[in-house]
């Protein structure tokens, strides 16, 4: 599944649903708005699911925020996985106890995972129950740059060649 998230850039409730409304007219209707949860941001979070927008809760670093962001109605949790380790948190166990809360009461909500620095964090988030991840392209390439990948493709092109001949593809039969 693939979805647009953009966040809004105002401080107050006010501000950012006005921001919110801009990005779907200018944008699309199932876009999600990124809310920061903050006061201000849980306030316009209820606001913008009254209006039937999707709304994603960002820039989480703790359980009570994403439990706020939860019973706000957000449609996505955000929490900054790297971000929170810096802090001396586990933003594992945080993605693992949310992931249970989520499962437990029924809520519509997924977790979208942000702020990773690498492919072990990636993997930790999933395995901890995230549902979805957003990453940087310099990661997603380190999930992929696998010399085994590589040698597995290799081997099955010699194969190939060894049967229909050398650079000779499926579309040259």
């Amino acid at each position: 599944e693939n979805s647009l998230h953009i966040q809004v850039t105002g401080l107050d409730c006010e501000t950012m649903v006005k921001e919110a409304k801009r990005i779907v007219k200018e944008i699309d209707d199932l876009v999600y708005i990124k809310v920061p949860v903050s006061y201000e941001g849980i306030k316009a979070i209820k606001e913008l699911k009254a209006r039937g927008m999707n709304v994603t809760a960002t820039a989480v670093y703790d359980l009570m925020q994403a439990y706020m962001a939860l019973e706000a109605g957000a449609d996505y949790i955000a929490p900054y996985v790297n971000r929170i380790g810096n802090l001396g948190s586990d933003p594992f166990e945080l993605i693992h106890e949310l992931s249970s809360r989520i499962e437990v009461d029924g809520y519509d909500c997924k977790i979208l995972a942000a702020s990773f620095k690498g492919v072990q964090q990636v993997r930790d988030a999933l395995n901890s129950g995230s549902h979805a991840i957003t990453a940087p392209v310099a990661v997603l390439n380190q999930i992929f740059k696998n010399p085994n990948i590589e040698k597995a493709v290799a081997d099955f092109n010699n194969d190939w060649y060894a049967m229909y001949g050398e650079n000779k593809g499926i579309c040259d039969l």
